[in-house]
């Protein structure tokens, strides 16, 4: 028989990002695209050890057990041993799941296979997989519409004014931003440097606005206090008073908000 191993890793890995996709539903988690895919490639090289005689050693139980583990571990990232342990078991329970309704479909279709028969090809693995990468790619569509629009929620159009030039950018609402500038007590909205690396600041009070993060890493944002600054919400626009602070990095992976504002702006 001949068997192309490029096609078994192929669908290996489609399995194993099914098995894992589902395994991350029930548990209530996500990853990262990324994090998915290096997982599931991991556990596809695995079927090499079952074709190749000198490496079958590394196909027994506690190989597997720990294959199965590293899957886990890197998809879900978390560093709590039992945590892992649970998930691995629910991936074994959908991996037997699956294998049965595979050998099923396989002794359907060839019933006088004997019990020590390898089964690699059967006509319905192919339905199989393709209802995998559909299944698989809905969901990852499903998800990222139902995130866009949770942060669509909270991301709004801001109009800074200074010295008659006008910025507009998007902020999103950090609820857990409270940061306010000692003197004046005002909200600190952070907005990116690059914004404002092109407009004339002179004249304009500077402050230094003290901030700490729950990681223990604090310091200071240097901000103005802008002419006016209007704020746009499920469509009516007011203008408030605060202090703009500026920040060197992005605030945003995929450049969906330029700025930060503070719940007490609200």
């Amino acid at each position: 028989m001949v068997i192309y191993l490029d096609v078994l890793l192929f669908q290996n890995f489609i399995v194993n990002i099914f098995l894992i996709t589902i395994t991350l539903q029930t548990i209530k988690r996500k990853a990262s695209v990324m994090r998915l895919i290096t997982s599931a490639f991991i556990g596809s090289l695995y079927v090499i050890p079952m074709l190749v005689p000198r490496y079958q050693y590394l196909s027994g139980i506690p190989f597997q057990v720990l294959i199965a583990v590293l899957m886990i571990f890197i998809a879900v990232k978390e560093k709590n041993i039992l945590f892992v342990a649970k998930s691995t078991i629910i991936f074994y329970f959908y991996s037997f799941l699956l294998a049965g309704l595979a050998f099923y479909s396989a002794l359907s279709e060839n019933p006088h296979l004997t019990p020590n028969t390898r089964i690699i090809h059967f006509s319905s693995k192919n339905i199989y997989i393709g209802i995998m990468i559909i299944y698989t790619v809905i969901q990852r569509l499903v998800t990222y519409v139902k995130d866009r629009k949770k942060l669509d929620q909270f991301v709004y159009n801001i109009e800074i004014c200074t010295k008659e030039v006008k910025t507009s950018l998007k902020v999103f609402l950090d609820t857990g931003n409270e940061l306010r500038e000692p003197a004046t007590n005002l909200p600190v909205i952070i907005i990116e440097k690059e914004y404002f690396d092109k407009i004339n600041l002179e004249g304009y009070s500077i402050y230094h606005i003290p901030y700490s993060v729950v990681n223990g890493q604090h310091g200071k944002l240097i901000g103005i206090k802008p002419d006016s600054i209007k704020i746009t919400m499920n469509d009516i626009t007011k203008e408030e008073k605060a202090i703009v602070a500026f920040c060197d990095k992005k605030l945003s992976k995929y450049n969906d908000y330029n700025g930060l504002l503070p719940r007490g702006i609200l």
